[in-house]
């Protein structure tokens, strides 16, 4: 079986503009990572990605808006 690589897409409108760095996954299970130096009080845009060999499975874009 091919491995599991996720990354997650960012950005302060829903077309990103900026990726995490690719994380390999195996086993099910929930996939955790930090974004770092977001502009305070700001609305991002979020969704993850994964990719199973030739299989590429988008998630919903969600949203959240960083704290002062």
């Amino acid at each position: 079986t091919s491995p599991t690589t996720i990354i997650f897409e960012y950005g302060t409108s829903d077309t990103f503009g900026s990726a995490t760095a690719p994380i390999n996954v195996t086993k099910n299970g929930a996939v955790l990572s930090t974004l770092t130096g977001l502009s305070p009080q700001t609305q991002y845009f979020v969704r993850a990605v994964a990719v199973r060999g030739s299989i590429t499975t988008t998630a919903n874009i969600t949203s959240f808006v960083t704290s002062k």
